[in-house]
């Protein structure tokens, strides 16, 4: 199934980046934000903006899980007695794997859009929202089913903007 190598590999080091994350958000949750450091935001509200794509990516893995327990059930593949078993194993899965993705991504991608957004004064909910529509239209168009491809992208950026507690509109110059 997967389980074999993802938890032991990535499980250790997925919880270490929520551990930081958690610590780091509640040690400077309310540091004073320079305008120049940290997308303007602090250290503090990134993190936070981390914790709450993790939430999101939490609620992602649990849709994912239900779907494919679903048809292992009703194709005979699962056996009944065990669906808790596989339930959680492939919960645990599709979090710790969906979420190391997911921190890769928003640091080595997401935090650069987010500094074009900081200079076109988009840095907000709904600049994270269109470059969330932007994502969506790269998974359509490589193929991907649209409406489940769909929310994915926005759950993701509606977790880090309510977690950041980003504006709705426009960010402040940089």
């Amino acid at each position: 199934m997967g389980t074999e190598w993802v938890i032991p590999i990535l499980g250790l080091p997925f919880l270490g980046c929520l551990i930081l994350f958690t610590v780091v958000a509640i040690r400077y949750r309310h540091a004073a934000a320079q305008p120049e450091q940290m997308l303007g935001l602090g250290l503090g509200r990134i993190a936070a903006g981390y914790l709450g794509v993790m939430v999101a990516a939490l609620c992602i893995a649990a849709w994912m899980m239900w779907g494919q327990l679903q048809w292992g059930l009703s194709s005979g593949n699962y056996p009944r007695e065990r669906a808790s078993g596989y339930a959680v194993e492939l919960f645990l899965f599709y979090f710790i794997s969906f979420g190391s993705i997911v921190i890769f991504g928003l640091t080595f991608l997401g935090l650069q859009f987010m500094a074009i957004l900081r200079c076109l004064r988009l840095l907000s909910a709904l600049g994270l929202g269109l470059t969330a529509a932007l994502a969506t239209a790269l998974l359509w168009w490589s193929g991907e089913p649209m409406a489940e491809a769909s929310v994915i992208p926005f759950l993701l950026a509606a977790g880090f903007s309510a977690a950041a507690r980003l504006p709705l509109v426009n960010s402040p110059r940089p």
